[in-house]
């Protein structure tokens, strides 16, 4: 058994997938299968990276792991600066 990975968001990777379909090969010897992978912090942070759907929910529901603040007490304390910087 081999696997191999295509990039099927590119010009040569949907051309593969396409010719690997035309193939007409019995269902057993050729499995298109779609990897799914978990996203780290770090590559969410990357400029110009594109998550798929997928990606994006998974990251998104995945819980949070050391310290941190919630959105709403982040919230308070940006407004409360902002607030405090527009006096000056």
């Amino acid at each position: 058994m081999l696997t191999l990975y295509i990039d099927e968001k590119t010009l040569e990777g949907k051309s593969v997938i396409d010719f690997i379909k035309t193939l007409h090969a019995p269902a057993s010897s050729i499995k298109v299968k779609k990897i799914f992978r978990e996203l780290t912090d770090e590559e969410m942070a990357l400029p110009g990276f594109q998550p798929t759907d997928e990606e994006l929910e998974a990251w998104l529901d995945k819980p949070d792991i050391g310290r941190g603040s919630k959105a709403e007490v982040v919230r308070k304390r940006l407004k409360k600066q902002l607030y405090s910087n527009s006096g000056k």
